[in-house]
């Protein structure tokens, strides 16, 4: 019995544990702001009613996609965050999850981001999403290790912002076009540059001089 009463008593903290863990994998800080900012751009996009409904497939998709995203990218950057003291306690670095395990959560997080906004939402905005996607974890990411100029490809996809929110379609239907988490990388890794620049060096990431 008293086995069992400790297990049981165990089973919440081991609960809120693994609840940390994924959400530091997920950025949770950074994806509650990305909801925070798509929710704006959602209300200022909005010329009529307000669809709440459609606001909240947007913000679940928009979660769905963030979630995903900053996985993948915890995941190419593992080896180079295990550089770093800023990042080394991340759960990739630390053992506490395994790149399968990442790899997995972060590929079903980003396909079941996109399917929904494409059926939840419209099409374009799935379509928007996905090259902000590609463009973040496949070619921002990895440029971080080659050149302190990916701060410019990062910026690409926050030359969409002014899609955010909502637009006009030719048939006068509102188009909610989602802030994807991506658009804040670029100013996220200028502000780490301007607070741990010899850190990222460490890590092996490219980045302007500041001094």
């Amino acid at each position: 019995m008293k086995t069992t009463a400790q297990s049981l008593a165990m089973a919440p903290a081991a609960a809120q544990s693994w609840l940390a863990v994924f959400g530091e994998l997920v950025k949770a800080r950074l994806t509650f702001l990305v909801l925070l900012t798509t929710l704006v751009g959602f209300y200022i996009g909005t010329r009529e009613l307000m669809d709440y409904t459609l606001l909240v497939h947007t913000l679940f998709g928009t979660a769905l996609m963030a979630c995903g995203a900053s996985a993948l990218n915890q995941l190419a950057e593992r080896e180079h965050d295990a550089r770093m003291r800023r990042t080394e306690s991340r759960p990739l670095p630390s053992g506490r999850l395994q790149p399968e395990t990442v790899l997995i959560f972060g590929g079903v997080c980003s396909v079941a981001g996109l399917l929904y906004l494409a059926l939840a939402v419209n099409l374009l905005t799935s379509l928007i999403g996905a090259f902000t996607l590609v463009t973040y974890v496949f070619l921002y990411t990895p440029l971080k290790r080659v050149t302190w100029l990916n701060t410019a490809v990062g910026a690409v996809p926050a030359a969409i912002d002014g899609l955010d929110g909502g637009a006009e379609r030719a048939d006068g239907r509102r188009l909610v076009v989602v802030r994807d988490p991506f658009l804040l990388a670029n100013p996220a890794f200028s502000g780490d540059r301007l607070d741990v620049s010899r850190g990222i060096s460490e890590g092996g990431f490219c980045h302007a001089a500041v001094d």
